[in-house]
Parts: structure tokens; sequence; C-alpha cells
């Protein structure tokens, strides 16, 4: 039997929830982290609305938050649109355009450069990533995710 991809990080998490799940510049993050991450980034889909075969768009650099982000939409059901090469504010306008996302996972960098959110305001839920230290909303219609 095939093993799918998010079901791989919760099968890491109950055998081995201490292993190193990913290296992340000077950083690593064990499965049980990553995991506890993913079902946090799961159920705020969920409260949301977002549901089986819905739409997330991934827009983050490549690290444990994209991660977690992507394995907590697969949980759900949901389909993880992951923008290839992190964020970029063109590439999350046409993701947008292109897919009609349920909700997007931008930071606040991305969310600053779309032109004044013109297109995040498409998308009916957008949760505001950044260094776990400061989190602030950027906008009303801005939800905002507290990692860790």
């Amino acid at each position: 039997m095939s093993t799918l991809v998010h079901q791989f990080l919760e099968e890491g998490a109950t055998q081995t929830p201490r292993a190193v799940a990913l290296i992340e510049r000077s950083s690593q993050a064990t499965y049980e982290e990553v995991g506890r991450l993913a079902n946090r980034f799961g159920h705020l889909f969920l409260e949301c609305g977002v549901g089986r075969g819905d739409r997330v768009v991934i827009a983050l650099d490549n690290g444990r938050e994209m991660v977690a982000a992507y394995m907590g939409a697969l949980k759900i059901g949901a389909v993880a649109v992951p923008l290839a090469g992190g964020p970029r504010s063109d590439r999350l306008a046409t993701a947008i355009s292109d897919c009609s996302p349920h909700a997007a996972v931008v930071d606040q960098a991305t969310a600053l450069s779309v032109t004044d959110g013109s297109a995040l305001l498409l998308v009916p839920h957008v949760f505001v990533s950044q260094a776990p230290e400061r989190r602030v909303p950027l906008a009303a219609h801005a939800r905002l995710f507290r990692g860790s």
C-alpha cells in the first residue's frame, strides 16, 4: 500500500517524534514539531471552512512553516498549491487568478507587495506568517497565523 506524503510525516511523529524531520538554515525541526505545526494549520483551515478539494495557496520560502502549511492542507483533504521558489507577488497574483483558492498563506513582505493587497482580497481567508518573535495583522482582511 502506498503512503501519502502527509501520512509519512504522521508516521514519523508517532514512531520517532524526536528525530530530525527537516533542517532550516541553522535550526532543525523534529517530526513532532512539524506535525504539531501542521495540525495548527489544518485546524485554522478547517475553522475557515476549507474542506476536501478546496485549494490553499502557500506562498512561503522553503522552511518549517511552508512544510507545515502544505502538510496541514493535505491532512484535511485540501489541495496545496505551493509557489515554487518561495513568495513573489507576481506569481501569487497569477496563482490566485488561476486557481481561485479558498485560503492563502503568505509572508508579510509578499502580502505588502501585492498591489494594495487587491489579489489577496479575492481570497476568502489569508494567513500572514512571519518571524515567530513578532506578528502583526496587515489589514482587516488578513487573519494572523501564530506559528509557535
